[in-house]
């Protein structure tokens, strides 16, 4: 089975790079990643992720309503969205599922099972 398409929405460059070291180093397949959300919408619909990683407060205050709706219609369709907080170790899956997490090797395993579960 094909490891899951991850594309990666960060606000800190210096985080969402070793996120993104420490999951390709657990064999997660990073397709993309944007600093910017608001050119990260084009770059989801154009790419078509299987799972969206949201990092920190990634979306900002300012986000635009249209994204959010354009996330929750891709979560719908079966794109799972995942929200990591590197600060406490705590992730929101967007299906009210949150837990902590203590490695990229967790962290991996968790996208992996989202993968497996897009339709």
């Amino acid at each position: 089975m094909n490891p899951p398409r991850v594309f990666m929405i960060c606000r800190d460059e210096i985080v969402g790079d070793a996120i993104r070291a420490a999951l390709q180093e657990q064999g997660v397949s990073i397709i993309g990643v944007e600093f910017d959300p608001h050119k990260a919408q084009a770059r989801i619909f154009d790419l078509n992720p299987d799972v969206i990683l949201m990092e920190g407060d990634a979306l900002g205050d300012d986000f635009a309503p249209s994204i959010w709706r354009a996330l929750h219609a891709l979560r719908r369709a079966g794109t799972r969205i995942i929200h990591i907080s590197p600060h406490d170790n705590q992730i929101q899956i967007y299906r009210q599922e949150q837990k902590s997490v203590y490695s990229a090797l967790e962290l991996a395993q968790t996208i992996q099972m989202s993968g497996e579960e897009k339709i």
